[in-house]
């Protein structure tokens, strides 16, 4: 079975080792761990619970002065909390050289961002810590590689087959509004496309999604060189057809 380690922390003596077992993962679809919980030779290690954080990196901007700096933040999108008892333990104590295995199955945020597209930027990653919230440094991370759903896919291969090609794919902070829907998590994904339109000329155009159970929020920022940004969006269903997608943004773009 695919194993890939996710994170490794120390957590006092004790090692943590996260691993995914799943090797195909979609946004709202599930992803089987394995924690791996091993206390040092010498020294007994007390738990008080484990807790697991699906992140990803989204781009915002801050006042640095009289100017405005783009930076990067980690937006927690899920998490996940265990117990000593969930976790295998008794009285919350890892003995020496006790070694513990906990599998479980989440589900990833239905707007989890997608990184196995051309020109992705995204990050999305697992950290592992029993205080998630003051140690969410990526540097060390192994990353999670997630395809895009069925519906992204339609998207995507309509603005090809239109003449666009992607120029790059990020995350950016704060929510997404549109016609009839707004994101939950304080982050959205921007495909950014670019079409040569002539010798001199080209127009881009940036396409959104935000999961709503059986549908998905479309949105669509059309870059106008005359009279600035036009914005269009629609509520269709999770299984859209090709032809149904591309019509949509034939018609918008």
């Amino acid at each position: 079975m695919f194993k890939k380690l996710l994170a490794s922390v120390g957590i006092g003596s004790a090692k943590v080792d996260t691993f995914v077992l799943s090797e195909h993962l979609v946004p709202g679809g599930e992803c089987n761990l394995k924690v791996v919980i091993k206390a040092s030779d010498s020294v007994e290690q007390d738990i008080n619970g484990l807790e697991l954080a699906l992140c990803t990196s989204a781009k915002s901007e801050k006042d640095l002065g009289d100017s405005e700096i783009k930076v990067n933040e980690t937006v927690i999108l899920s998490r996940w909390a265990m117990t000593p008892n969930e976790l295998g333990l008794t009285g919350s104590v890892l003995a020496p050289g006790e070694t513990i295995e906990y599998d479980l199955t989440i589900t990833l945020h239905p707007d989890t961002p997608v990184t196995s597209v051309t020109n992705s930027l995204s990050k999305v990653w697992i950290a592992t810590g029993l205080d998630i919230d003051k140690g969410l440094d990526s540097s060390d991370k192994d990353y999670l590689d997630i395809q895009p759903t069925q519906f992204q896919k339609h998207a995507v291969d309509a603005m090809y087959e239109l003449g666009y090609k992607i120029s790059k794919v990020d995350v950016e902070k704060g929510y997404l509004r549109g016609n009839g829907f707004q994101s939950e998590v304080n982050c959205y994904q921007e495909f950014e496309f670019r079409r040569q339109a002539g010798l001199f000329s080209s127009s881009e155009a940036e396409l959104s999604f935000v999961s709503l159970n059986n549908s998905v929020g479309l949105l669509v920022e059309k870059d106008r060189f005359l009279g600035g940004d036009a914005y269009y969006s629609e509520v269709l269903p999770n299984n859209a057809s090709y032809s149904l997608i591309k019509a949509k943004l034939e018609h918008w773009l």
